[in-house]
């Protein structure tokens, strides 16, 4: 059985790696779960594989229905990102793209949603990056508003808590200084890029930060007047927008409402609410 991942990769009970893990995620815990301190980031793995691996779970995602108390107490939007995005992957052979490699863990790859997907992951360089040995995920770097993609290529597309980052300066993704940008509004060029790979009846499947606007030179947070923009601009058909808030008890469905004056953790890098949207090319 697997309870830990290195770098994305599931280790077993047996691993030297797993006593580590268990020690480095005990003290995050004991530590009173504090963000980006000492065993953060390997907790929220586990934590996500557990999620992903909890049909109970997943069943709460796939319906937009409340969440348990105390559901990622602490941890930052990818434990609904994932969930969320994952629960509306229908099993069996396709192609996804994923705009901005999110996806880029053996463990997520693996997972039933995606196992038998061909994937690209699309980003803007590979600093940084993980890279899986498989013939069914490849890779490619470059701009999402400018891609190499043909017309009505994939089934279906992913882009998880990227869309916030294009047109910004981008300096923590790559080292290429064209990137260190100020255009924030040329992250429609991207969804109309998106638009355009997509098969018909094909999803776009997203996440972006969500609340008051802000610039923070590196990601724009998205409110409603900038998330309408976005949809406009693909285009095609809404078929679902959900929201998520965190609070001090963790993770929660919420209400446009509630989130609309909800701030981005800069010091961190965490967002306090996130909005899905899942839209399909006519």
């Amino acid at each position: 059985m697997y309870f830990a991942t290195r770098n994305g990769v599931l280790c077993s009970k047996l691993s030297p790696y797993f006593i580590l893990h268990r020690a480095v995620t005990t003290l995050y815990l004991l530590r009173g779960r504090r963000p980006a301190s000492k065993g953060y980031m390997s907790y929220r793995q586990e934590y996500i594989y557990h999620t992903l691996n909890n049909r109970q779970l997943m069943a709460l995602f796939r319906a937009n229905k409340p969440l348990p108390c105390n559901y990622g107490r602490g941890l930052d939007e990818r434990v609904v990102e994932y969930p969320w995005i994952l629960a509306r992957i229908n099993p069996g052979i396709g192609s996804i793209l994923d705009a901005g490699s999110a996806l880029n863990y053996e463990y997520i790859c693996k997972h039933p949603s995606l196992a038998k997907k061909n994937i690209i992951m699309y980003t803007l360089s590979p600093y940084g990056e993980n890279h899986i040995s498989t013939s069914r995920i490849s890779y490619i770097y470059g701009d999402l508003r400018d891609t190499i993609l043909r017309d009505n290529i994939v089934d279906d597309i992913i882009s998880i808590s990227t869309i916030e980052h294009i047109g910004m300066n981008n300096y923590k993704y790559t080292e290429d200084t064209n990137f260190f940008e100020k255009q924030d509004g040329s992250f429609v060029l991207a969804i109309q890029e998106l638009y355009r790979s997509l098969k018909p009846g094909g999803r776009l499947l997203l996440t972006v930060p969500y609340g008051l606007p802000q610039n923070l030179h590196w990601l724009f947070q998205f409110d409603e007047d900038r998330l309408k923009i976005l949809i406009d601009s693909f285009n095609g058909e809404i078929l679902e927008k959900v929201y998520y808030r965190k609070d001090l008890s963790g993770w929660q469905v919420a209400n446009m409402d509630e989130c609309k004056d909800c701030e981005y953790n800069e010091q961190y890098s965490q967002a306090s609410a996130v909005a899905c949207v899942n839209l399909m090319k006519r």
